[in-house]
């Protein structure tokens, strides 16, 4: 539909020992750059992929343009529909 897409910076972090020390430590590091793998740069489905995609969509801003696309699509198919009549009325 010719929408750019854009990163929203959501980063999966593996977090194996949970310990407030470690949880620190790699919120360091992802603010620094050095932990984490950006979300929009995978393709797997693993466990809390889908998830991160979700969270990267509504960063980024593509759910809210997604919606606006659809909803120019649906009044163009209610204009194309009212010209052949054969829209219902309801």
């Amino acid at each position: 539909m010719g929408i750019a897409s854009s990163p929203g910076g959501v980063a999966k972090i593996d977090l194996p020992v949970v310990t407030v020390a470690e949880v620190a430590k790699k919120i360091e590091g992802a603010k620094a750059g050095t932990d984490g793998i950006r979300v929009a740069d995978t393709l797997s489905t693993d466990a809390g992929s889908v998830f991160g995609w979700f969270l990267e969509a509504g960063q980024s801003g593509d759910f809210a343009k997604a919606s606006s696309a659809f909803k120019s699509a649906a009044e163009i198919a209610d204009r194309l529909a009212d010209i052949e009549g054969t829209w219902p009325k309801i």
